[in-house]
């Protein structure tokens, strides 16, 4: 059986979506970097109070010295955790000013029949708009594109896959790509939706794309996370909201990720059972409605789906498994060489080519993240599985692209 292989994208969110000028209103990303354990100590300590919410690394737990943590701090705290930085010496700068501006502007959209517009496809879009325009790229496309319901979330939102499919030969292979697992990732969907727009303008007039519509169907998952797409949009408040809505037996908190909710070594190191935290992977495996749904979708088309791609955001890299061990995946070559290719652009290459980048972004996924440094792509966690076969890998458009084979979980 094929080593199964599958690709993680995760997009850098000024890349596809430029906000415009926007005033000083105090809401701060700052990028802190402690220097000794005890400055490692104080910044977890700051990280779980004063509404804050911690953007990177994804827990508090992988907060270590020496390493970039990024903080959004609102604009009611701002003077008194720069106060308590400054007191022990914590250096820190301002990321990013006014996100919750930028939230404002990026909520706009004044197109009265959105797809008309221009830059309808540069603009992120309600959960209501995404669903109208899956209904109506259906219509558009009847020979083409097919709406499939999977499944419904916690909310009973349902989750609607749309398949591309160009050719009626039997036992066409497939590839599968799902967006908006996690809730506060907004590009993430929008690319899924500029993916299909681009697939369906450009069939017959750019060779890479109808070559490969031509060779096999793709299954398109808009939003795998409605619920908490949808209460992202509800107040600026919300906007970093990452899990599902699902409520917890306790009560006190609400969400699971998602990402780690799935069947495959589950609640092990980089997750955490407390429903109170950002990478809770749930009381048990697989106890997600969403989890299920996709899970039970792939095993249902295991025989056809060859290749993953899951859409994420905050980070340009390009990884594969595995994040558990240094040990190479069976397909390491392959995978380096499909890198290779993707990075310089040449498809000529010899297998064995070196790539000579930096082992930040680029390669396995423990040797980018130092070894469980932060909860990473691939087994031996509360993690996300799909036991796909493949062979091949075809770039698209995207140069941040991420992959992991076999079983794997989510870096964010």
């Amino acid at each position: 059986m094929s080593t199964p292989l599958i690709w993680f994208v995760f997009m850098n969110l000024s890349i596809l979506l430029k906000p415009g000028h926007c005033t000083e209103t105090g809401d701060q990303v700052l990028s802190i970097t402690p220097q000794t354990q005890e400055q490692v100590d104080i910044l977890r300590n700051v990280s779980t109070h004063y509404e804050t919410v911690l953007w990177q690394p994804v827990s508090n737990e992988y907060i270590s010295t020496q390493v970039q943590a990024h903080l959004y701090v609102p604009a009611n705290s701002s003077v008194t955790v720069k106060a308590i930085l400054q007191k022990h010496g914590i250096t820190h700068k301002v990321l990013l000013a006014n996100p919750n501006e930028l939230t404002k502007m990026q909520m706009k959209n004044d197109s009265t029949d959105p797809r008309s517009s221009s830059t309808f496809y540069e603009r992120y879009h309600t959960l209501e708009e995404i669903y109208d325009w899956i209904n109506r790229t259906a219509q558009d496309n009847p020979r083409t594109v097919k709406v499939i319901l999977i499944g419904s979330s916690y909310e009973k939102r349902p989750l609607y896959v749309l398949k591309l499919s160009f050719n009626d030969r039997p036992n066409r292979k497939a590839m599968w790509i799902d967006c908006g697992i996690h809730a506060r990732e907004w590009i993430s969907p929008a690319f899924c939706m500029w993916f299909v727009h681009h697939s369906l303008s450009f069939y017959q007039q750019n060779s890479e794309i109808t070559r490969i519509l031509d060779s096999m169907d793709v299954y398109v998952l808009p939003v795998m996370n409605p619920d908490g797409y949808k209460y992202t949009w509800t107040t600026i408040k919300r906007r970093w909201w990452r899990k599902n809505r699902s409520i917890s037996k306790s009560g006190f908190c609400v969400g699971v990720d998602l990402n780690r909710n799935f069947d495959v070594d589950w609640g092990i190191k980089g997750s955490s059972q407390n429903p109170c935290e950002e990478i809770n992977c749930g009381p048990f495996p697989e106890s997600e409605p969403e989890t299920q749904a996709v899970a039970n979708f792939l095993r249902r088309h295991k025989d056809t789906v060859q290749l993953y791609i899951t859409i994420h955001s905050y980070s340009q890299m390009l990884i594969f498994p595995y994040s558990y061990t240094f040990d190479q995946a069976e397909n390491h070559n392959d995978l380096t060489h499909v890198l290779a290719v993707l990075t310089t652009g040449r498809t000529n290459l010899a297998s064995n080519t070196p790539l000579r980048l930096s082992s930040r972004t680029v390669g396995n996924t423990a040797s980018c993240y130092h070894l469980l440094t932060y909860p990473g792509p691939a087994t031996k966690r509360c993690s996300r599985s799909r036991p796909l076969l493949s062979r091949f890998w075809r770039k698209h458009k995207l140069r941040q692209t991420i992959t992991r084979s076999k079983q794997f979980c989510d870096c964010y």
